[in-house]
């Protein structure tokens, strides 16, 4: 479902589906994409989680997620009457205790 999804409305050709806890994800290159459903968020919510994510990545922080924006520029897509954004995230190397 969310291949398709990135391929129609963001222009991204993934593989590798795998749920992460109750969200769908897949995987292109280095990168995973999550679906997450934000109905319960308003839009000035969203911009301003979107600023600290941008700017914490600007800062260095590879750990935080991003909003990926589709085709037509915006953060959110409705499907089957839900909102919902995608988050795109870094695969950062496992971390081993020593």
């Amino acid at each position: 479902m969310l291949q398709k999804l990135l391929k129609k409305h963001y222009g991204i050709d993934a593989i590798e589906a795998m749920p992460i806890g109750h969200y769908h994800s897949c995987k292109k290159d280095n990168q995973r994409f999550i679906l997450i459903p934000v109905n319960h968020v308003n839009e000035e919510e969203l911009a301003e989680l979107e600023q600290i994510a941008n700017h914490l990545q600007k800062c260095g922080d590879r750990s935080v997620s991003t909003f990926l924006h589709t085709k037509e520029k915006s953060r959110t897509l409705v499907l089957e009457s839900e909102k919902y954004c995608v988050l795109t995230c870094h695969q950062l190397p496992s971390r081993t205790t020593g």
